[in-house]
């Protein structure tokens, strides 16, 4: 899934060439250029669906939405961001705050913050840091798996 730049809508690539669909999907605005797809520009489909868990509403039994979206994170070190700090995390309040409205009118069965909210965009270096981080997120979803797939369970 990417954002198409000037249609200003989310794009699903459900066939095509894997390798310009992912480039697409994660083309970050001012870092990497956008993607051309069968003629549209496009970009991070996080800049209109951050968690796109509504895309499989209806095609799924169980609906699980692990948001990986960034959050602000205030420096120890100073009381405001920078300009530049404040230009590379404005996109975590837009995704942020789309997933908030979102939630409100429709809820996946199962819903997890991945806790990894704190790393940057080019923090991808930090794989092990970021995964530890991860593993809350994890034991949570085993858990909420299980409470959810007890529940549906039908007896024989």
């Amino acid at each position: 899934m990417a954002s198409d730049f000037y249609a200003i809508e989310a794009r699903v690539f459900a066939s095509g060439a894997l390798r310009p669909a992912v480039a697409a999907s994660m083309a970050l605005p001012a870092i990497f250029e956008p993607v051309l797809i069968d003629g549209r520009s496009h970009i991070d489909g996080g800049l209109t669906n951050p968690l796109p868990f509504d895309l499989i509403a209806g095609e799924a039994d169980i609906v699980v939405a692990i948001d990986v979206s960034g959050s602000t994170v205030p420096s120890p070190s100073r009381p405001h961001p920078t300009a530049l700090e404040a230009l590379f995390a404005a996109p975590f309040l837009f995704e942020r705050a789309i997933v908030r409205e979102k939630l409100k009118s429709h809820q996946p069965d199962i819903y997890i913050d991945a806790g990894t909210g704190h790393f940057q965009a080019l923090e991808f270096l930090k794989l092990p840091e970021i995964l530890a981080a991860a593993e809350r997120a994890k034991d949570e979803l085993r858990t909420k798996l299980a409470r959810c797939l007890a529940r549906t369970a039908t007896p024989a």
